[in-house]
């Protein structure tokens, strides 16, 4: 199933409907001006407060999804609500996940080439996003794209082994999303180790977005905790 969902309020262009003006927009973005921990943030060894263990459980199953543009980005919504992760001792289930060209975090003053959002929401409603930044690669045989597509078409079943076997350490804070309304009281846990992804199936996926880009700019660290195991 496909739906066409973008919304013409706002965009990423440097007009008066971009990044910079998202607040001023409508009553429901300007709560987010309120909100000081925006996101997406640099990441960096250097700005780290403090040490924490890593309590990140997979449990990501083969999972089917619906497939719609909604607000410049591909999004895949889960249809069996069956992948989850348990964070903390909490379980959160994969709601959707889509992209960003380039990436939103940088790691290490560098960006990467396109980020991956994987959206879970707990049984109280909150918001935890797993961020997953990738580098473009000639390597046929790179790790997303048996993932993400197949005989250069995009699909919808997706088995997320490939990209948790092996157990990552991550950065974690407290932001917003990266979208309007950007409110706040997001969980965000950041990959610090860049995966791959090959030129043919970053360009497919490329090819999908309506704008050239679809990264929000970098916003203020604003005295926050960063956490990282």
């Amino acid at each position: 199933m496909y739906i066409n969902e973008n919304k013409e309020i706002w965009d990423y262009s440097q007009s008066d409907k971009g990044p910079e003006n998202w607040h001023q927009l409508c009553p429901e973005f300007s709560v987010a001006a309120e909100d000081k921990w925006q996101s997406p943030i640099a990441l960096s060894k250097k700005i780290v407060t403090q040490k924490a263990p890593n309590e990140l459980v997979f449990h990501y199953h083969e999972d089917e999804f619906t497939l719609r543009h909604d607000n410049y980005t591909l999004q895949l919504d889960s249809i069996t609500n069956q992948s989850y992760l348990i964070y903390r001792g909490e379980r959160y289930f994969l709601k959707n996940l889509h992209f960003h060209i380039p990436s939103e975090h940088v790691l290490d003053d560098q960006p990467s080439d396109i980020e991956f959002h994987f959206v879970h929401r707990n049984e109280r409603d909150e918001l935890l996003v797993l961020a997953i930044l990738f580098d473009v690669t000639d390597d046929k045989e790179a790790i997303l794209a048996r993932v993400l597509y197949e005989n250069d078409k995009l699909f919808v079943k997706f088995d997320f082994t490939p990209l948790t076997e092996h157990q990552p350490t991550y950065y974690r804070y407290q932001g917003s999303l990266t979208t309007p309304p950007t409110v706040g009281q997001v969980t965000w846990l950041v990959i610090d180790d860049r995966r791959v992804i090959s030129t043919r199936g970053f360009n497919l996926l490329k090819s999908t977005l309506t704008t050239k880009s679809n990264n929000r700019p970098l916003q203020q660290l604003n005295n926050r905790d960063i956490y990282h195991t």
